[in-house]
């Protein structure tokens, strides 16, 4: 969250960042696997239907922006996050991530992301259903 306040909001203070942690809009994510690195966590998620709906009011540009830092920043660290520029560019081409024990709440990111790129791009659209139809039978497989 520093991080995109920092680029994309860079007159957010720690009050506003605060702010955005008390509204209600964030809950506590729940962690199933052991992270050896602090990158490798997601610690806290949108309450359901947040997200798409940020999503949904926000430019395509800043989103795409904001998917560039998680590949630069994340991506060394977070193999699920590795390439998602790439492949929110050109979903048609960019091979799809191994989905792992830590990779779900990385890739519900990314699923809602295409989705909400999707609007006339055949591509972004079948890019997301693909990608939330292996996270649910990888999920269902695991229970």
């Amino acid at each position: 969250m520093q991080l995109i306040a920092a680029e994309l909001l860079p007159a957010a203070s720690p009050g506003d960042l605060a702010a955005v942690l008390t509204s209600g809009l964030l809950i506590t994510a729940e962690n199933v696997a052991e992270h050896s690195d602090p990158y490798d966590q997601v610690v806290f998620d949108f309450t359901p239907g947040v997200r798409q709906k940020l999503l949904s009011l926000g430019e395509s540009v800043t989103t795409r922006r904001v998917v560039a830092l998680l590949d630069q920043y994340l991506g060394p660290h977070v193999p699920a996050v590795r390439g998602i520029s790439q492949r929110v560019k050109n979903p048609a081409a960019a091979p799809l991530p191994e989905i792992t024990r830590e990779a779900p709440p990385y890739l519900r990111v990314e699923c809602a992301v295409l989705t909400a790129l999707s609007g006339a791009s055949t591509p972004h659209r079948e890019a997301a259903e693909v990608l939330r139809t292996r996270i649910d039978a990888y999920v269902a497989s695991t229970r």
